[in-house]
């Protein structure tokens, strides 16, 4: 299959298991990718790279007071609360699986500042 067809199948399992959730891992990735991208082959890119994961992993642990503003409600408006909701959450919590996505997101920003950095020479 073509890679519209993988790309819609991969959001559609991403929504299915984060429900609502999926949204704040949406943005990690955007934001982490953007970052990546523009400061690759800077000297700002690892420390940048590190910095944000540490931040991204902090920021999901429950027992910190980050997590308990990383809702729909506290975000964007109170109306939206009810994607708070267990309901609206999908089968597995969103912030379960930002230690995994963090990983391979540092590893592609390494990478691509490897990359960059050959292409300079």
């Amino acid at each position: 299959p073509g890679i519209l067809v993988r790309m819609l199948v991969g959001v559609g399992f991403l929504l299915y298991i984060h429900g609502a959730g999926s949204f704040f891992l949406f943005v990690l990735i955007f934001g982490y990718y953007s970052m990546a991208r523009f400061l690759a082959g800077t000297r700002l890119a690892v420390p940048a790279a590190w910095c944000v994961a540490i931040l991204a992993i902090a920021g999901k642990e429950p027992r910190w007071p980050v997590r308990q503003h990383i809702t729909f409600s506290r975000i964007f408006w109170p109306s939206l609360s009810f994607l708070d909701a267990r309901t609206y959450q999908g089968e597995y919590d969103w912030a379960e699986s930002v230690n995994l996505v963090v990983l391979r997101l540092l590893s592609f920003s390494l990478d691509c500042h490897q990359a960059a950095l050959k292409v300079a020479k």
